[in-house]
């Protein structure tokens, strides 16, 4: 992670040419699509997506997209045709402009929009634009042979074991294909808080403008996205501009905040992991003039759980878990007594105290005074009679999920 100010002294100097202007964000994608390529069951609404809207997820299309549009050359090997068959099957969420909704799709759309303008496959124009004149020179949608050994080892959800692979299997490249390092985001941070804005260069005065400005929605309501970032308010030091991702393997996130120069850039190597209240943490305590008495000092708490459903019996707040396929009732969790964990619920949670149980065990435990690994013991009684038994479970995102899902 790396915390850093305006004033750290990144330069960035003008390519020697003056913006090419070769799109506007307001016109509509579809000009920069083959013709007769329809967005949406409902063309007329579809062809209306501008590709401000889309930078800004405006567009009213949904998150993710409904197929593979990749060869089977490898990652990010786009065939076009099969892009442009699905987006005439999807169906908007909105009409484009009146609402916000985060779209993976949209960004992708975006990124094949922009090179179909430019002329050139978006791996190539995303370095030659703005990586390498902002420095980040191991950065990218690929990374050269001799940066290869330099990726971390990532780990996926199931486990602090669980190595695995980052993929770009299925992903449009203007989705969330880049690799990068801490280090060299914070460049990409520093490019968008110059301590002397210019009025000529890679980022000139009108295009931070442009980037920073939250949208307007139809209505002419203000949204809570901008140019590719979502935008925030904090008490403790006002505006936030903010951007989090992460794959299987991998997760990250970037933030800065205008009024005081100061940005953070987060990563982590196992996957779906939030490291956006780290940032926000690190983010309020660097900021030189920002009220230590208004910080959020909310715990952030795993969304795990060892078991993947729960039956709560009708008179009493005593559970039924399912573990390994069987109902079990369960007694005690890593030796607390089920009677003492919802005491410390309802203390706590009042109504929702089954909801917390079930969603958010690791903060109920955490309340009661015990703080969890990453594998707990369950004494549960057995269907045979023979009294509470012993099992040790592991806590993992995908149970807990399967068990807020069970009705």
């Amino acid at each position: 992670m790396a915390c850093l100010r305006r004033d750290q002294g990144l330069h960035l100097h003008a390519r020697g040419q003056a913006a090419r202007e070769v799109i506007d964000l307001d016109r509509r994608v579809g000009d920069y699509l083959p013709e007769g390529v329809s967005i949406s069951e409902t063309p007329l609404r579809g062809t209306a997506i501008t590709l401000r809207q889309l930078a800004s997820h405006t567009s009213g299309l949904p998150r993710e997209q409904p197929g593979d549009v990749q060869s089977v050359q490898g990652r990010y090997a786009l065939e076009p045709k099969r892009l442009y068959k699905q987006l005439g099957k999807v169906e908007l969420l909105f009409d484009p402009g009146s609402g916000e909704e985060y779209s993976n799709l949209g960004m992708g759309l975006l990124g094949h929009a922009l090179e179909n303008a430019a002329g050139i496959p978006f791996d190539r124009l995303l370095k030659e634009e703005v990586l390498t004149p902002l420095g980040m020179t191991r950065s990218g949608i690929s990374i050269a042979d001799e940066h290869r050994d330099l990726l971390a080892t990532g780990y996926g959800r199931e486990g602090p074991r669980e190595v695995r692979r980052h993929s770009h299997s299925y992903w449009l490249a203007g989705t969330d294909g880049l690799i990068t390092s801490v280090a060299e985001l914070s460049r990409f941070l520093l490019a968008q808080m110059p301590e002397k804005p210019q009025q000529e260069g890679l980022l000139t005065v009108p295009m931070l403008a442009n980037l920073h400005t939250p949208v307007t929605l139809s209505d002419g309501s203000e949204g809570e996205t901008a140019l590719g970032w979502t935008v925030r308010e904090r008490e403790s030091m006002g505006r936030i501009l903010e951007k989090n991702g992460g794959r299987v393997n991998a997760s990250a996130w970037i933030g800065f905040t205008p009024d005081h120069g100061v940005g953070v850039a987060v990563m982590a190597n196992c996957g779906d992991a939030s490291v956006d209240e780290i940032g926000y943490w690190l983010l309020e305590r660097a900021a030189p003039n920002a009220d230590p008495t208004k910080f959020d000092r909310k715990g952030v708490f795993a969304k795990v759980a060892p078991f993947t459903g729960v039956r709560w019996d009708s008179d009493t707040d005593q559970p039924t878990v399912r573990v390994r396929g069987k109902w079990l009732r369960l007694t005690a969790v890593d030796g607390i007594s089920i009677d003492r964990l919802m005491q410390t619920a309802r203390e706590n949670f009042g109504a929702q105290a089954r909801k917390r149980f079930t969603e958010d065990l690791v903060e109920l435990l955490a309340a009661a005074g015990h703080n969890p690994g990453w594998t707990v013991t369950l004494m549960l009684d057995r269907d045979d009679g023979k009294g509470p038994v012993p099992f040790e479970e592991e806590m993992t995102e995908k149970k807990r999920d399967a068990a807020k899902a069970y009705k």
